[in-house]
């Protein structure tokens, strides 16, 4: 992408359209811009060389709200969620921040979660933001890639 990187074009988006829902595809599947564009607000992230039925799959979760990861960028962030020293381990999430992360890990949107709670999205959003700081991660696919290294929840 000729100009401004991939990123800084994902935050400006973000920034003008908060709701609108990105999904990356990308020739890179290193760590680094893959955790670049999650941080910058992306839904999901595919690489280039994956089979065209699970870029479909891809795009079909993210357009119904969902999140998206290509399976050896899975990989990688999990490796590197393993590793990190720096997390907050002795913070409790409450039982209804446990349920959105469950929910979560399905890869649910926040409506979805809310219908599931029956709570209002605004609730859902507040314990997403309550438990990803308890956590220590900047957003939900961190959010369930911590999770599933810590036994919380299974996919």
């Amino acid at each position: 992408m000729p100009g401004k990187k991939a990123v800084q074009v994902l935050r400006a988006l973000q920034k003008e359209e908060p709701a609108l829902a990105v999904l990356v595809l990308s020739a890179y599947g290193d760590l680094e811009n893959v955790r670049g564009m999650l941080r910058a607000g992306a839904r999901g992230y595919l690489v280039k060389d994956m089979d065209p039925q699970a870029i479909l799959e891809g795009i079909r979760a993210v357009a119904s709200g969902g999140t998206w990861v290509a399976p050896k960028v899975m990989q990688g962030l999990m490796e590197y969620t393993a590793s990190e020293q720096a997390e907050t381990e002795n913070e409790e999430l409450s039982p209804r921040e446990r349920e959105v992360l469950q929910l979560l890990g399905k890869g649910y949107s926040n409506s979805r979660i809310a219908d599931e709670m029956d709570v209002k999205e605004r609730t859902v959003r507040l314990h997403l933001e309550n438990l990803m700081s308890k956590m220590g991660v900047d957003n939900r696919v961190e959010a369930v890639l911590a999770a599933i290294r810590r036994g919380w929840i299974d996919l």
